[in-house]
Parts: structure tokens; C-alpha cells; sequence
């Protein structure tokens, strides 16, 4: 794809439905791109909107609307994280939900990177919007299976298309 020139950043705020409110950012691109909804790493560990700032950038300078955004507990998200993301989920179906609604897109993918793979897998199949998934890090290993592996079903029996970036560790 060419190289695009910065395209507008604007500000979002999502309700979930429990009474979180999310922070987050959308990077707007060519409205006939997909949308790239990027969740961050474990917050329990100090993930947040900012390890997904740069991959949201490189996408968006293709043309893409990236969205990125801090789960429930991080920054000015309230709301508490869980120890096995239980939760998380959620926030990234109501981000899902009002980004399609706000950018009239009916393409999005999901990237996730660490823990944020496996909590944005868990939505694949819960929102029609939602096109794809890519999952990057070592999100199916077996130590990563003792604190997520309760997300995993959703994206393995997925028939969305899936990218799983998996290393030997994280």
C-alpha cells in the first residue's frame, strides 16, 4: 500500500455496559479500509493504550482507522482489571460495537498482543462487524493457558479468519 500523510486523531470514550467508561484513541483513515481495533497487554503487568500506539500509527499511515484503547483499570479507564481477564471481553465488544457504529464500518479486525489476544479472541463471534483476528505473542503456551485459556474456544472454533503470531515466550 502507498504511504499516507498522519490522518486526524480524535479522542473516544465508550460506556460498557456494567458503568466502566473506556479511554481510547481512533486514528482515522480511508473510510473503505477496515477498521483495526489493536487491545493492549495484560494490565495487571502495566499494559495500556501506549504499548499499542506505535503498531496503531504504521497501520493508520497505510490508510487504515485504527482504534486503540485502555481496558477497564488503566489510565483514565475506570473500572477494575481481573486476574484472568474475565471481564476484559466486554470492553472490547463495546469498543467494537461503537466503533462500528460510529464509523459505519462493517469491516473490523481485532489484533491483540500478549494477554490482549486471547481477552480480544474471546469477541471474534460476538460482534458481525468483526471480520478478523490477528493474535501476536506467546498467547497458547501453557503457562499462558493457566491465566486465559478460558478465552481460548471462541477463536479456535472460529470460521473468521485468524492470524495467530505466536513466539516460544513473552
Amino acid at each position: 500500500l502507498p504511504r499516507r500523510s498522519h490522518h486526524a486523531r480524535s479522542h473516544m470514550k465508550v460506556e460498557v455496559s456494567s458503568g466502566v467508561v473506556l479511554e481510547g484513541h481512533v486514528f482515522h483513515g480511508d473510510s473503505k479500509m477496515p477498521v483495526v481495533v489493536l487491545t493492549h497487554q495484560w494490565s495487571i503487568l502495566g499494559g495500556s493504550l501506549y504499548n499499542m500506539k506505535g503498531m496503531a500509527k504504521r497501520l493508520n499511515r497505510k490508510g487504515y482507522t485504527t482504534v486503540i484503547f485502555n481496558m477497564r483499570g488503566v489510565g483514565k479507564s475506570t473500572g477494575s482489571p481481573t486476574i484472568c481477564g474475565c471481564t476484559e471481553p466486554r470492553d472490547v465488544e463495546a469498543v467494537c460495537r461503537h466503533i462500528a457504529k460510529s464509523t459505519k464500518s462493517d469491516m473490523i479486525y481485532l489484533l491483540g498482543s500478549s494477554a490482549g489476544a486471547p481477552i480480544s479472541g474471546s469477541v471474534i463471534n460476538k460482534v458481525d462487524e468483526i471480520k478478523g483476528w490477528i493474535g501476536i505473542g506467546y498467547i497458547f503456551g501453557w503457562a499462558a493457558s493457566i491465566l486465559f485459556g478460558s478465552h481460548y474456544s471462541s477463536v479456535m472454533c472460529s470460521r473468521k479468519r485468524r492470524l495467530f503470531i505466536n513466539g516460544s515466550c513473552d
